[in-house]
C-alpha cells in the first residue's frame, strides 16, 4: 500500500497530506519497489547501498515534513535530533534486541551520515555496518508494506553482529551491526502508519501540506 492510501490520511483531516503524498511521495516509494526486484536476470547489480540510502533519506524527509510539522518545518535546523526523536519514538525495534536510542543513533551516525557523505566508509574504530539485501517478489515487497507484524522471513532492520577480532588479533570493543533492508523497510512503513496515526502529528503535517499549495 502507498502512502497516499493509508487509512490514517483518508478523512477530511488529512486532504492536503493525501494529495502530497500522492503526487510527491508515493512515487519515492515505487522507486523503492524496483530496487527491492534487485537483482535480476537483466540487471545484476543488487543495489543495496542505494536502497539503504534512499531508506534513510525518506526517514529523514518524514522527521521533518510530518513528524512535530508546521509551515515552517523546512526552515529549521535541528534535522539531527528530529531524525533521531522520530526514530526513537515511532521506529518498531520491538525483538531486534536494540533498544530505541541505540538503533535511532547508529541509524543516523553509523548509516545514514557515512552512506550519504562519505561513500558508506567510516572510521575504523566505529561501530560497522553490513548491509544485507536480497531480491524480492512482488508479493513480499506488499507484505513488507502491509503486514502489521514482521513476517518472519524479513530480518530485524538492525541487529548485533557476533564478536569478532580484528586483524591484529583484537576483540574490538564497539558492536557492529547488520541493517536489513527488507527489514527497514517493512519498519519504515510500520513507522509511518504509527506517525500518521497520532492526530497531533498529523494535523502539523497536515498543516505543511496546506501551506505548500496541496
Amino acid at each position: 500500500m502507498l502512502p497516499s492510501n493509508f487509512p490514517e490520511v483518508s478523512g477530511a483531516d488529512a486532504t492536503c497530506l493525501r494529495r502530497m503524498f500522492r503526487l510527491h511521495l508515493d512515487m519515492q516509494l515505487e522507486d523503492l519497489r524496483v530496487l527491492l526486484r534487485l537483482p535480476n536476470a537483466t540487471f545484476t547489480a543488487g543495489c543495496n547501498f542505494v536502497a539503504a540510502s534512499h531508506l534513510f533519506n525518506l526517514i529523514s524527509g518524514f522527521s521533518v515534513c510530518l513528524y512535530d510539522a508546521s509551515p515552517t518545518s523546512l526552515a529549521g535546523r535541528d534535522r539531527s535530533k528530529r531524525f533521531r526523536r522520530l526514530v526513537t519514538r515511532y521506529f518498531p525495534w520491538g525483538d531486534s534486541g536494540v533498544a530505541a536510542i541505540v538503533g535511532a543513533e547508529v541509524f543516523y551516525t553509523y548509516a545514514r551520515n557515512p552512506l550519504t557523505h562519505a561513500l558508506g566508509l567510516d572510521d575504523p574504530a566505529a561501530p560497522g555496518i553490513l548491509i544485507s539485501k536480497r531480491r524480492l517478489t512482488s508479493g513480499r515487497i506488499i507484505a513488507l508494506e502491509d503486514s502489521p507484524t514482521r513476517p518472519r522471513w524479513a530480518a530485524p532492520a538492525l541487529t548485533v553482529r557476533p564478536p569478532y577480532s580484528d586483524e591484529d588479533g583484537a576483540e574490538r570493543d564497539v558492536d557492529d551491526y547488520e541493517l536489513s533492508v527488507a527489514g527497514c523497510y517493512w519498519g519504515t512503513h510500520r513507522m509511518l502508519h504509527a506517525l500518521l496515526g497520532d492526530p497531533i502529528q498529523r494535523a502539523g503535517a497536515e498543516s505543511l501540506a496546506s501551506s505548500l499549495g496541496f
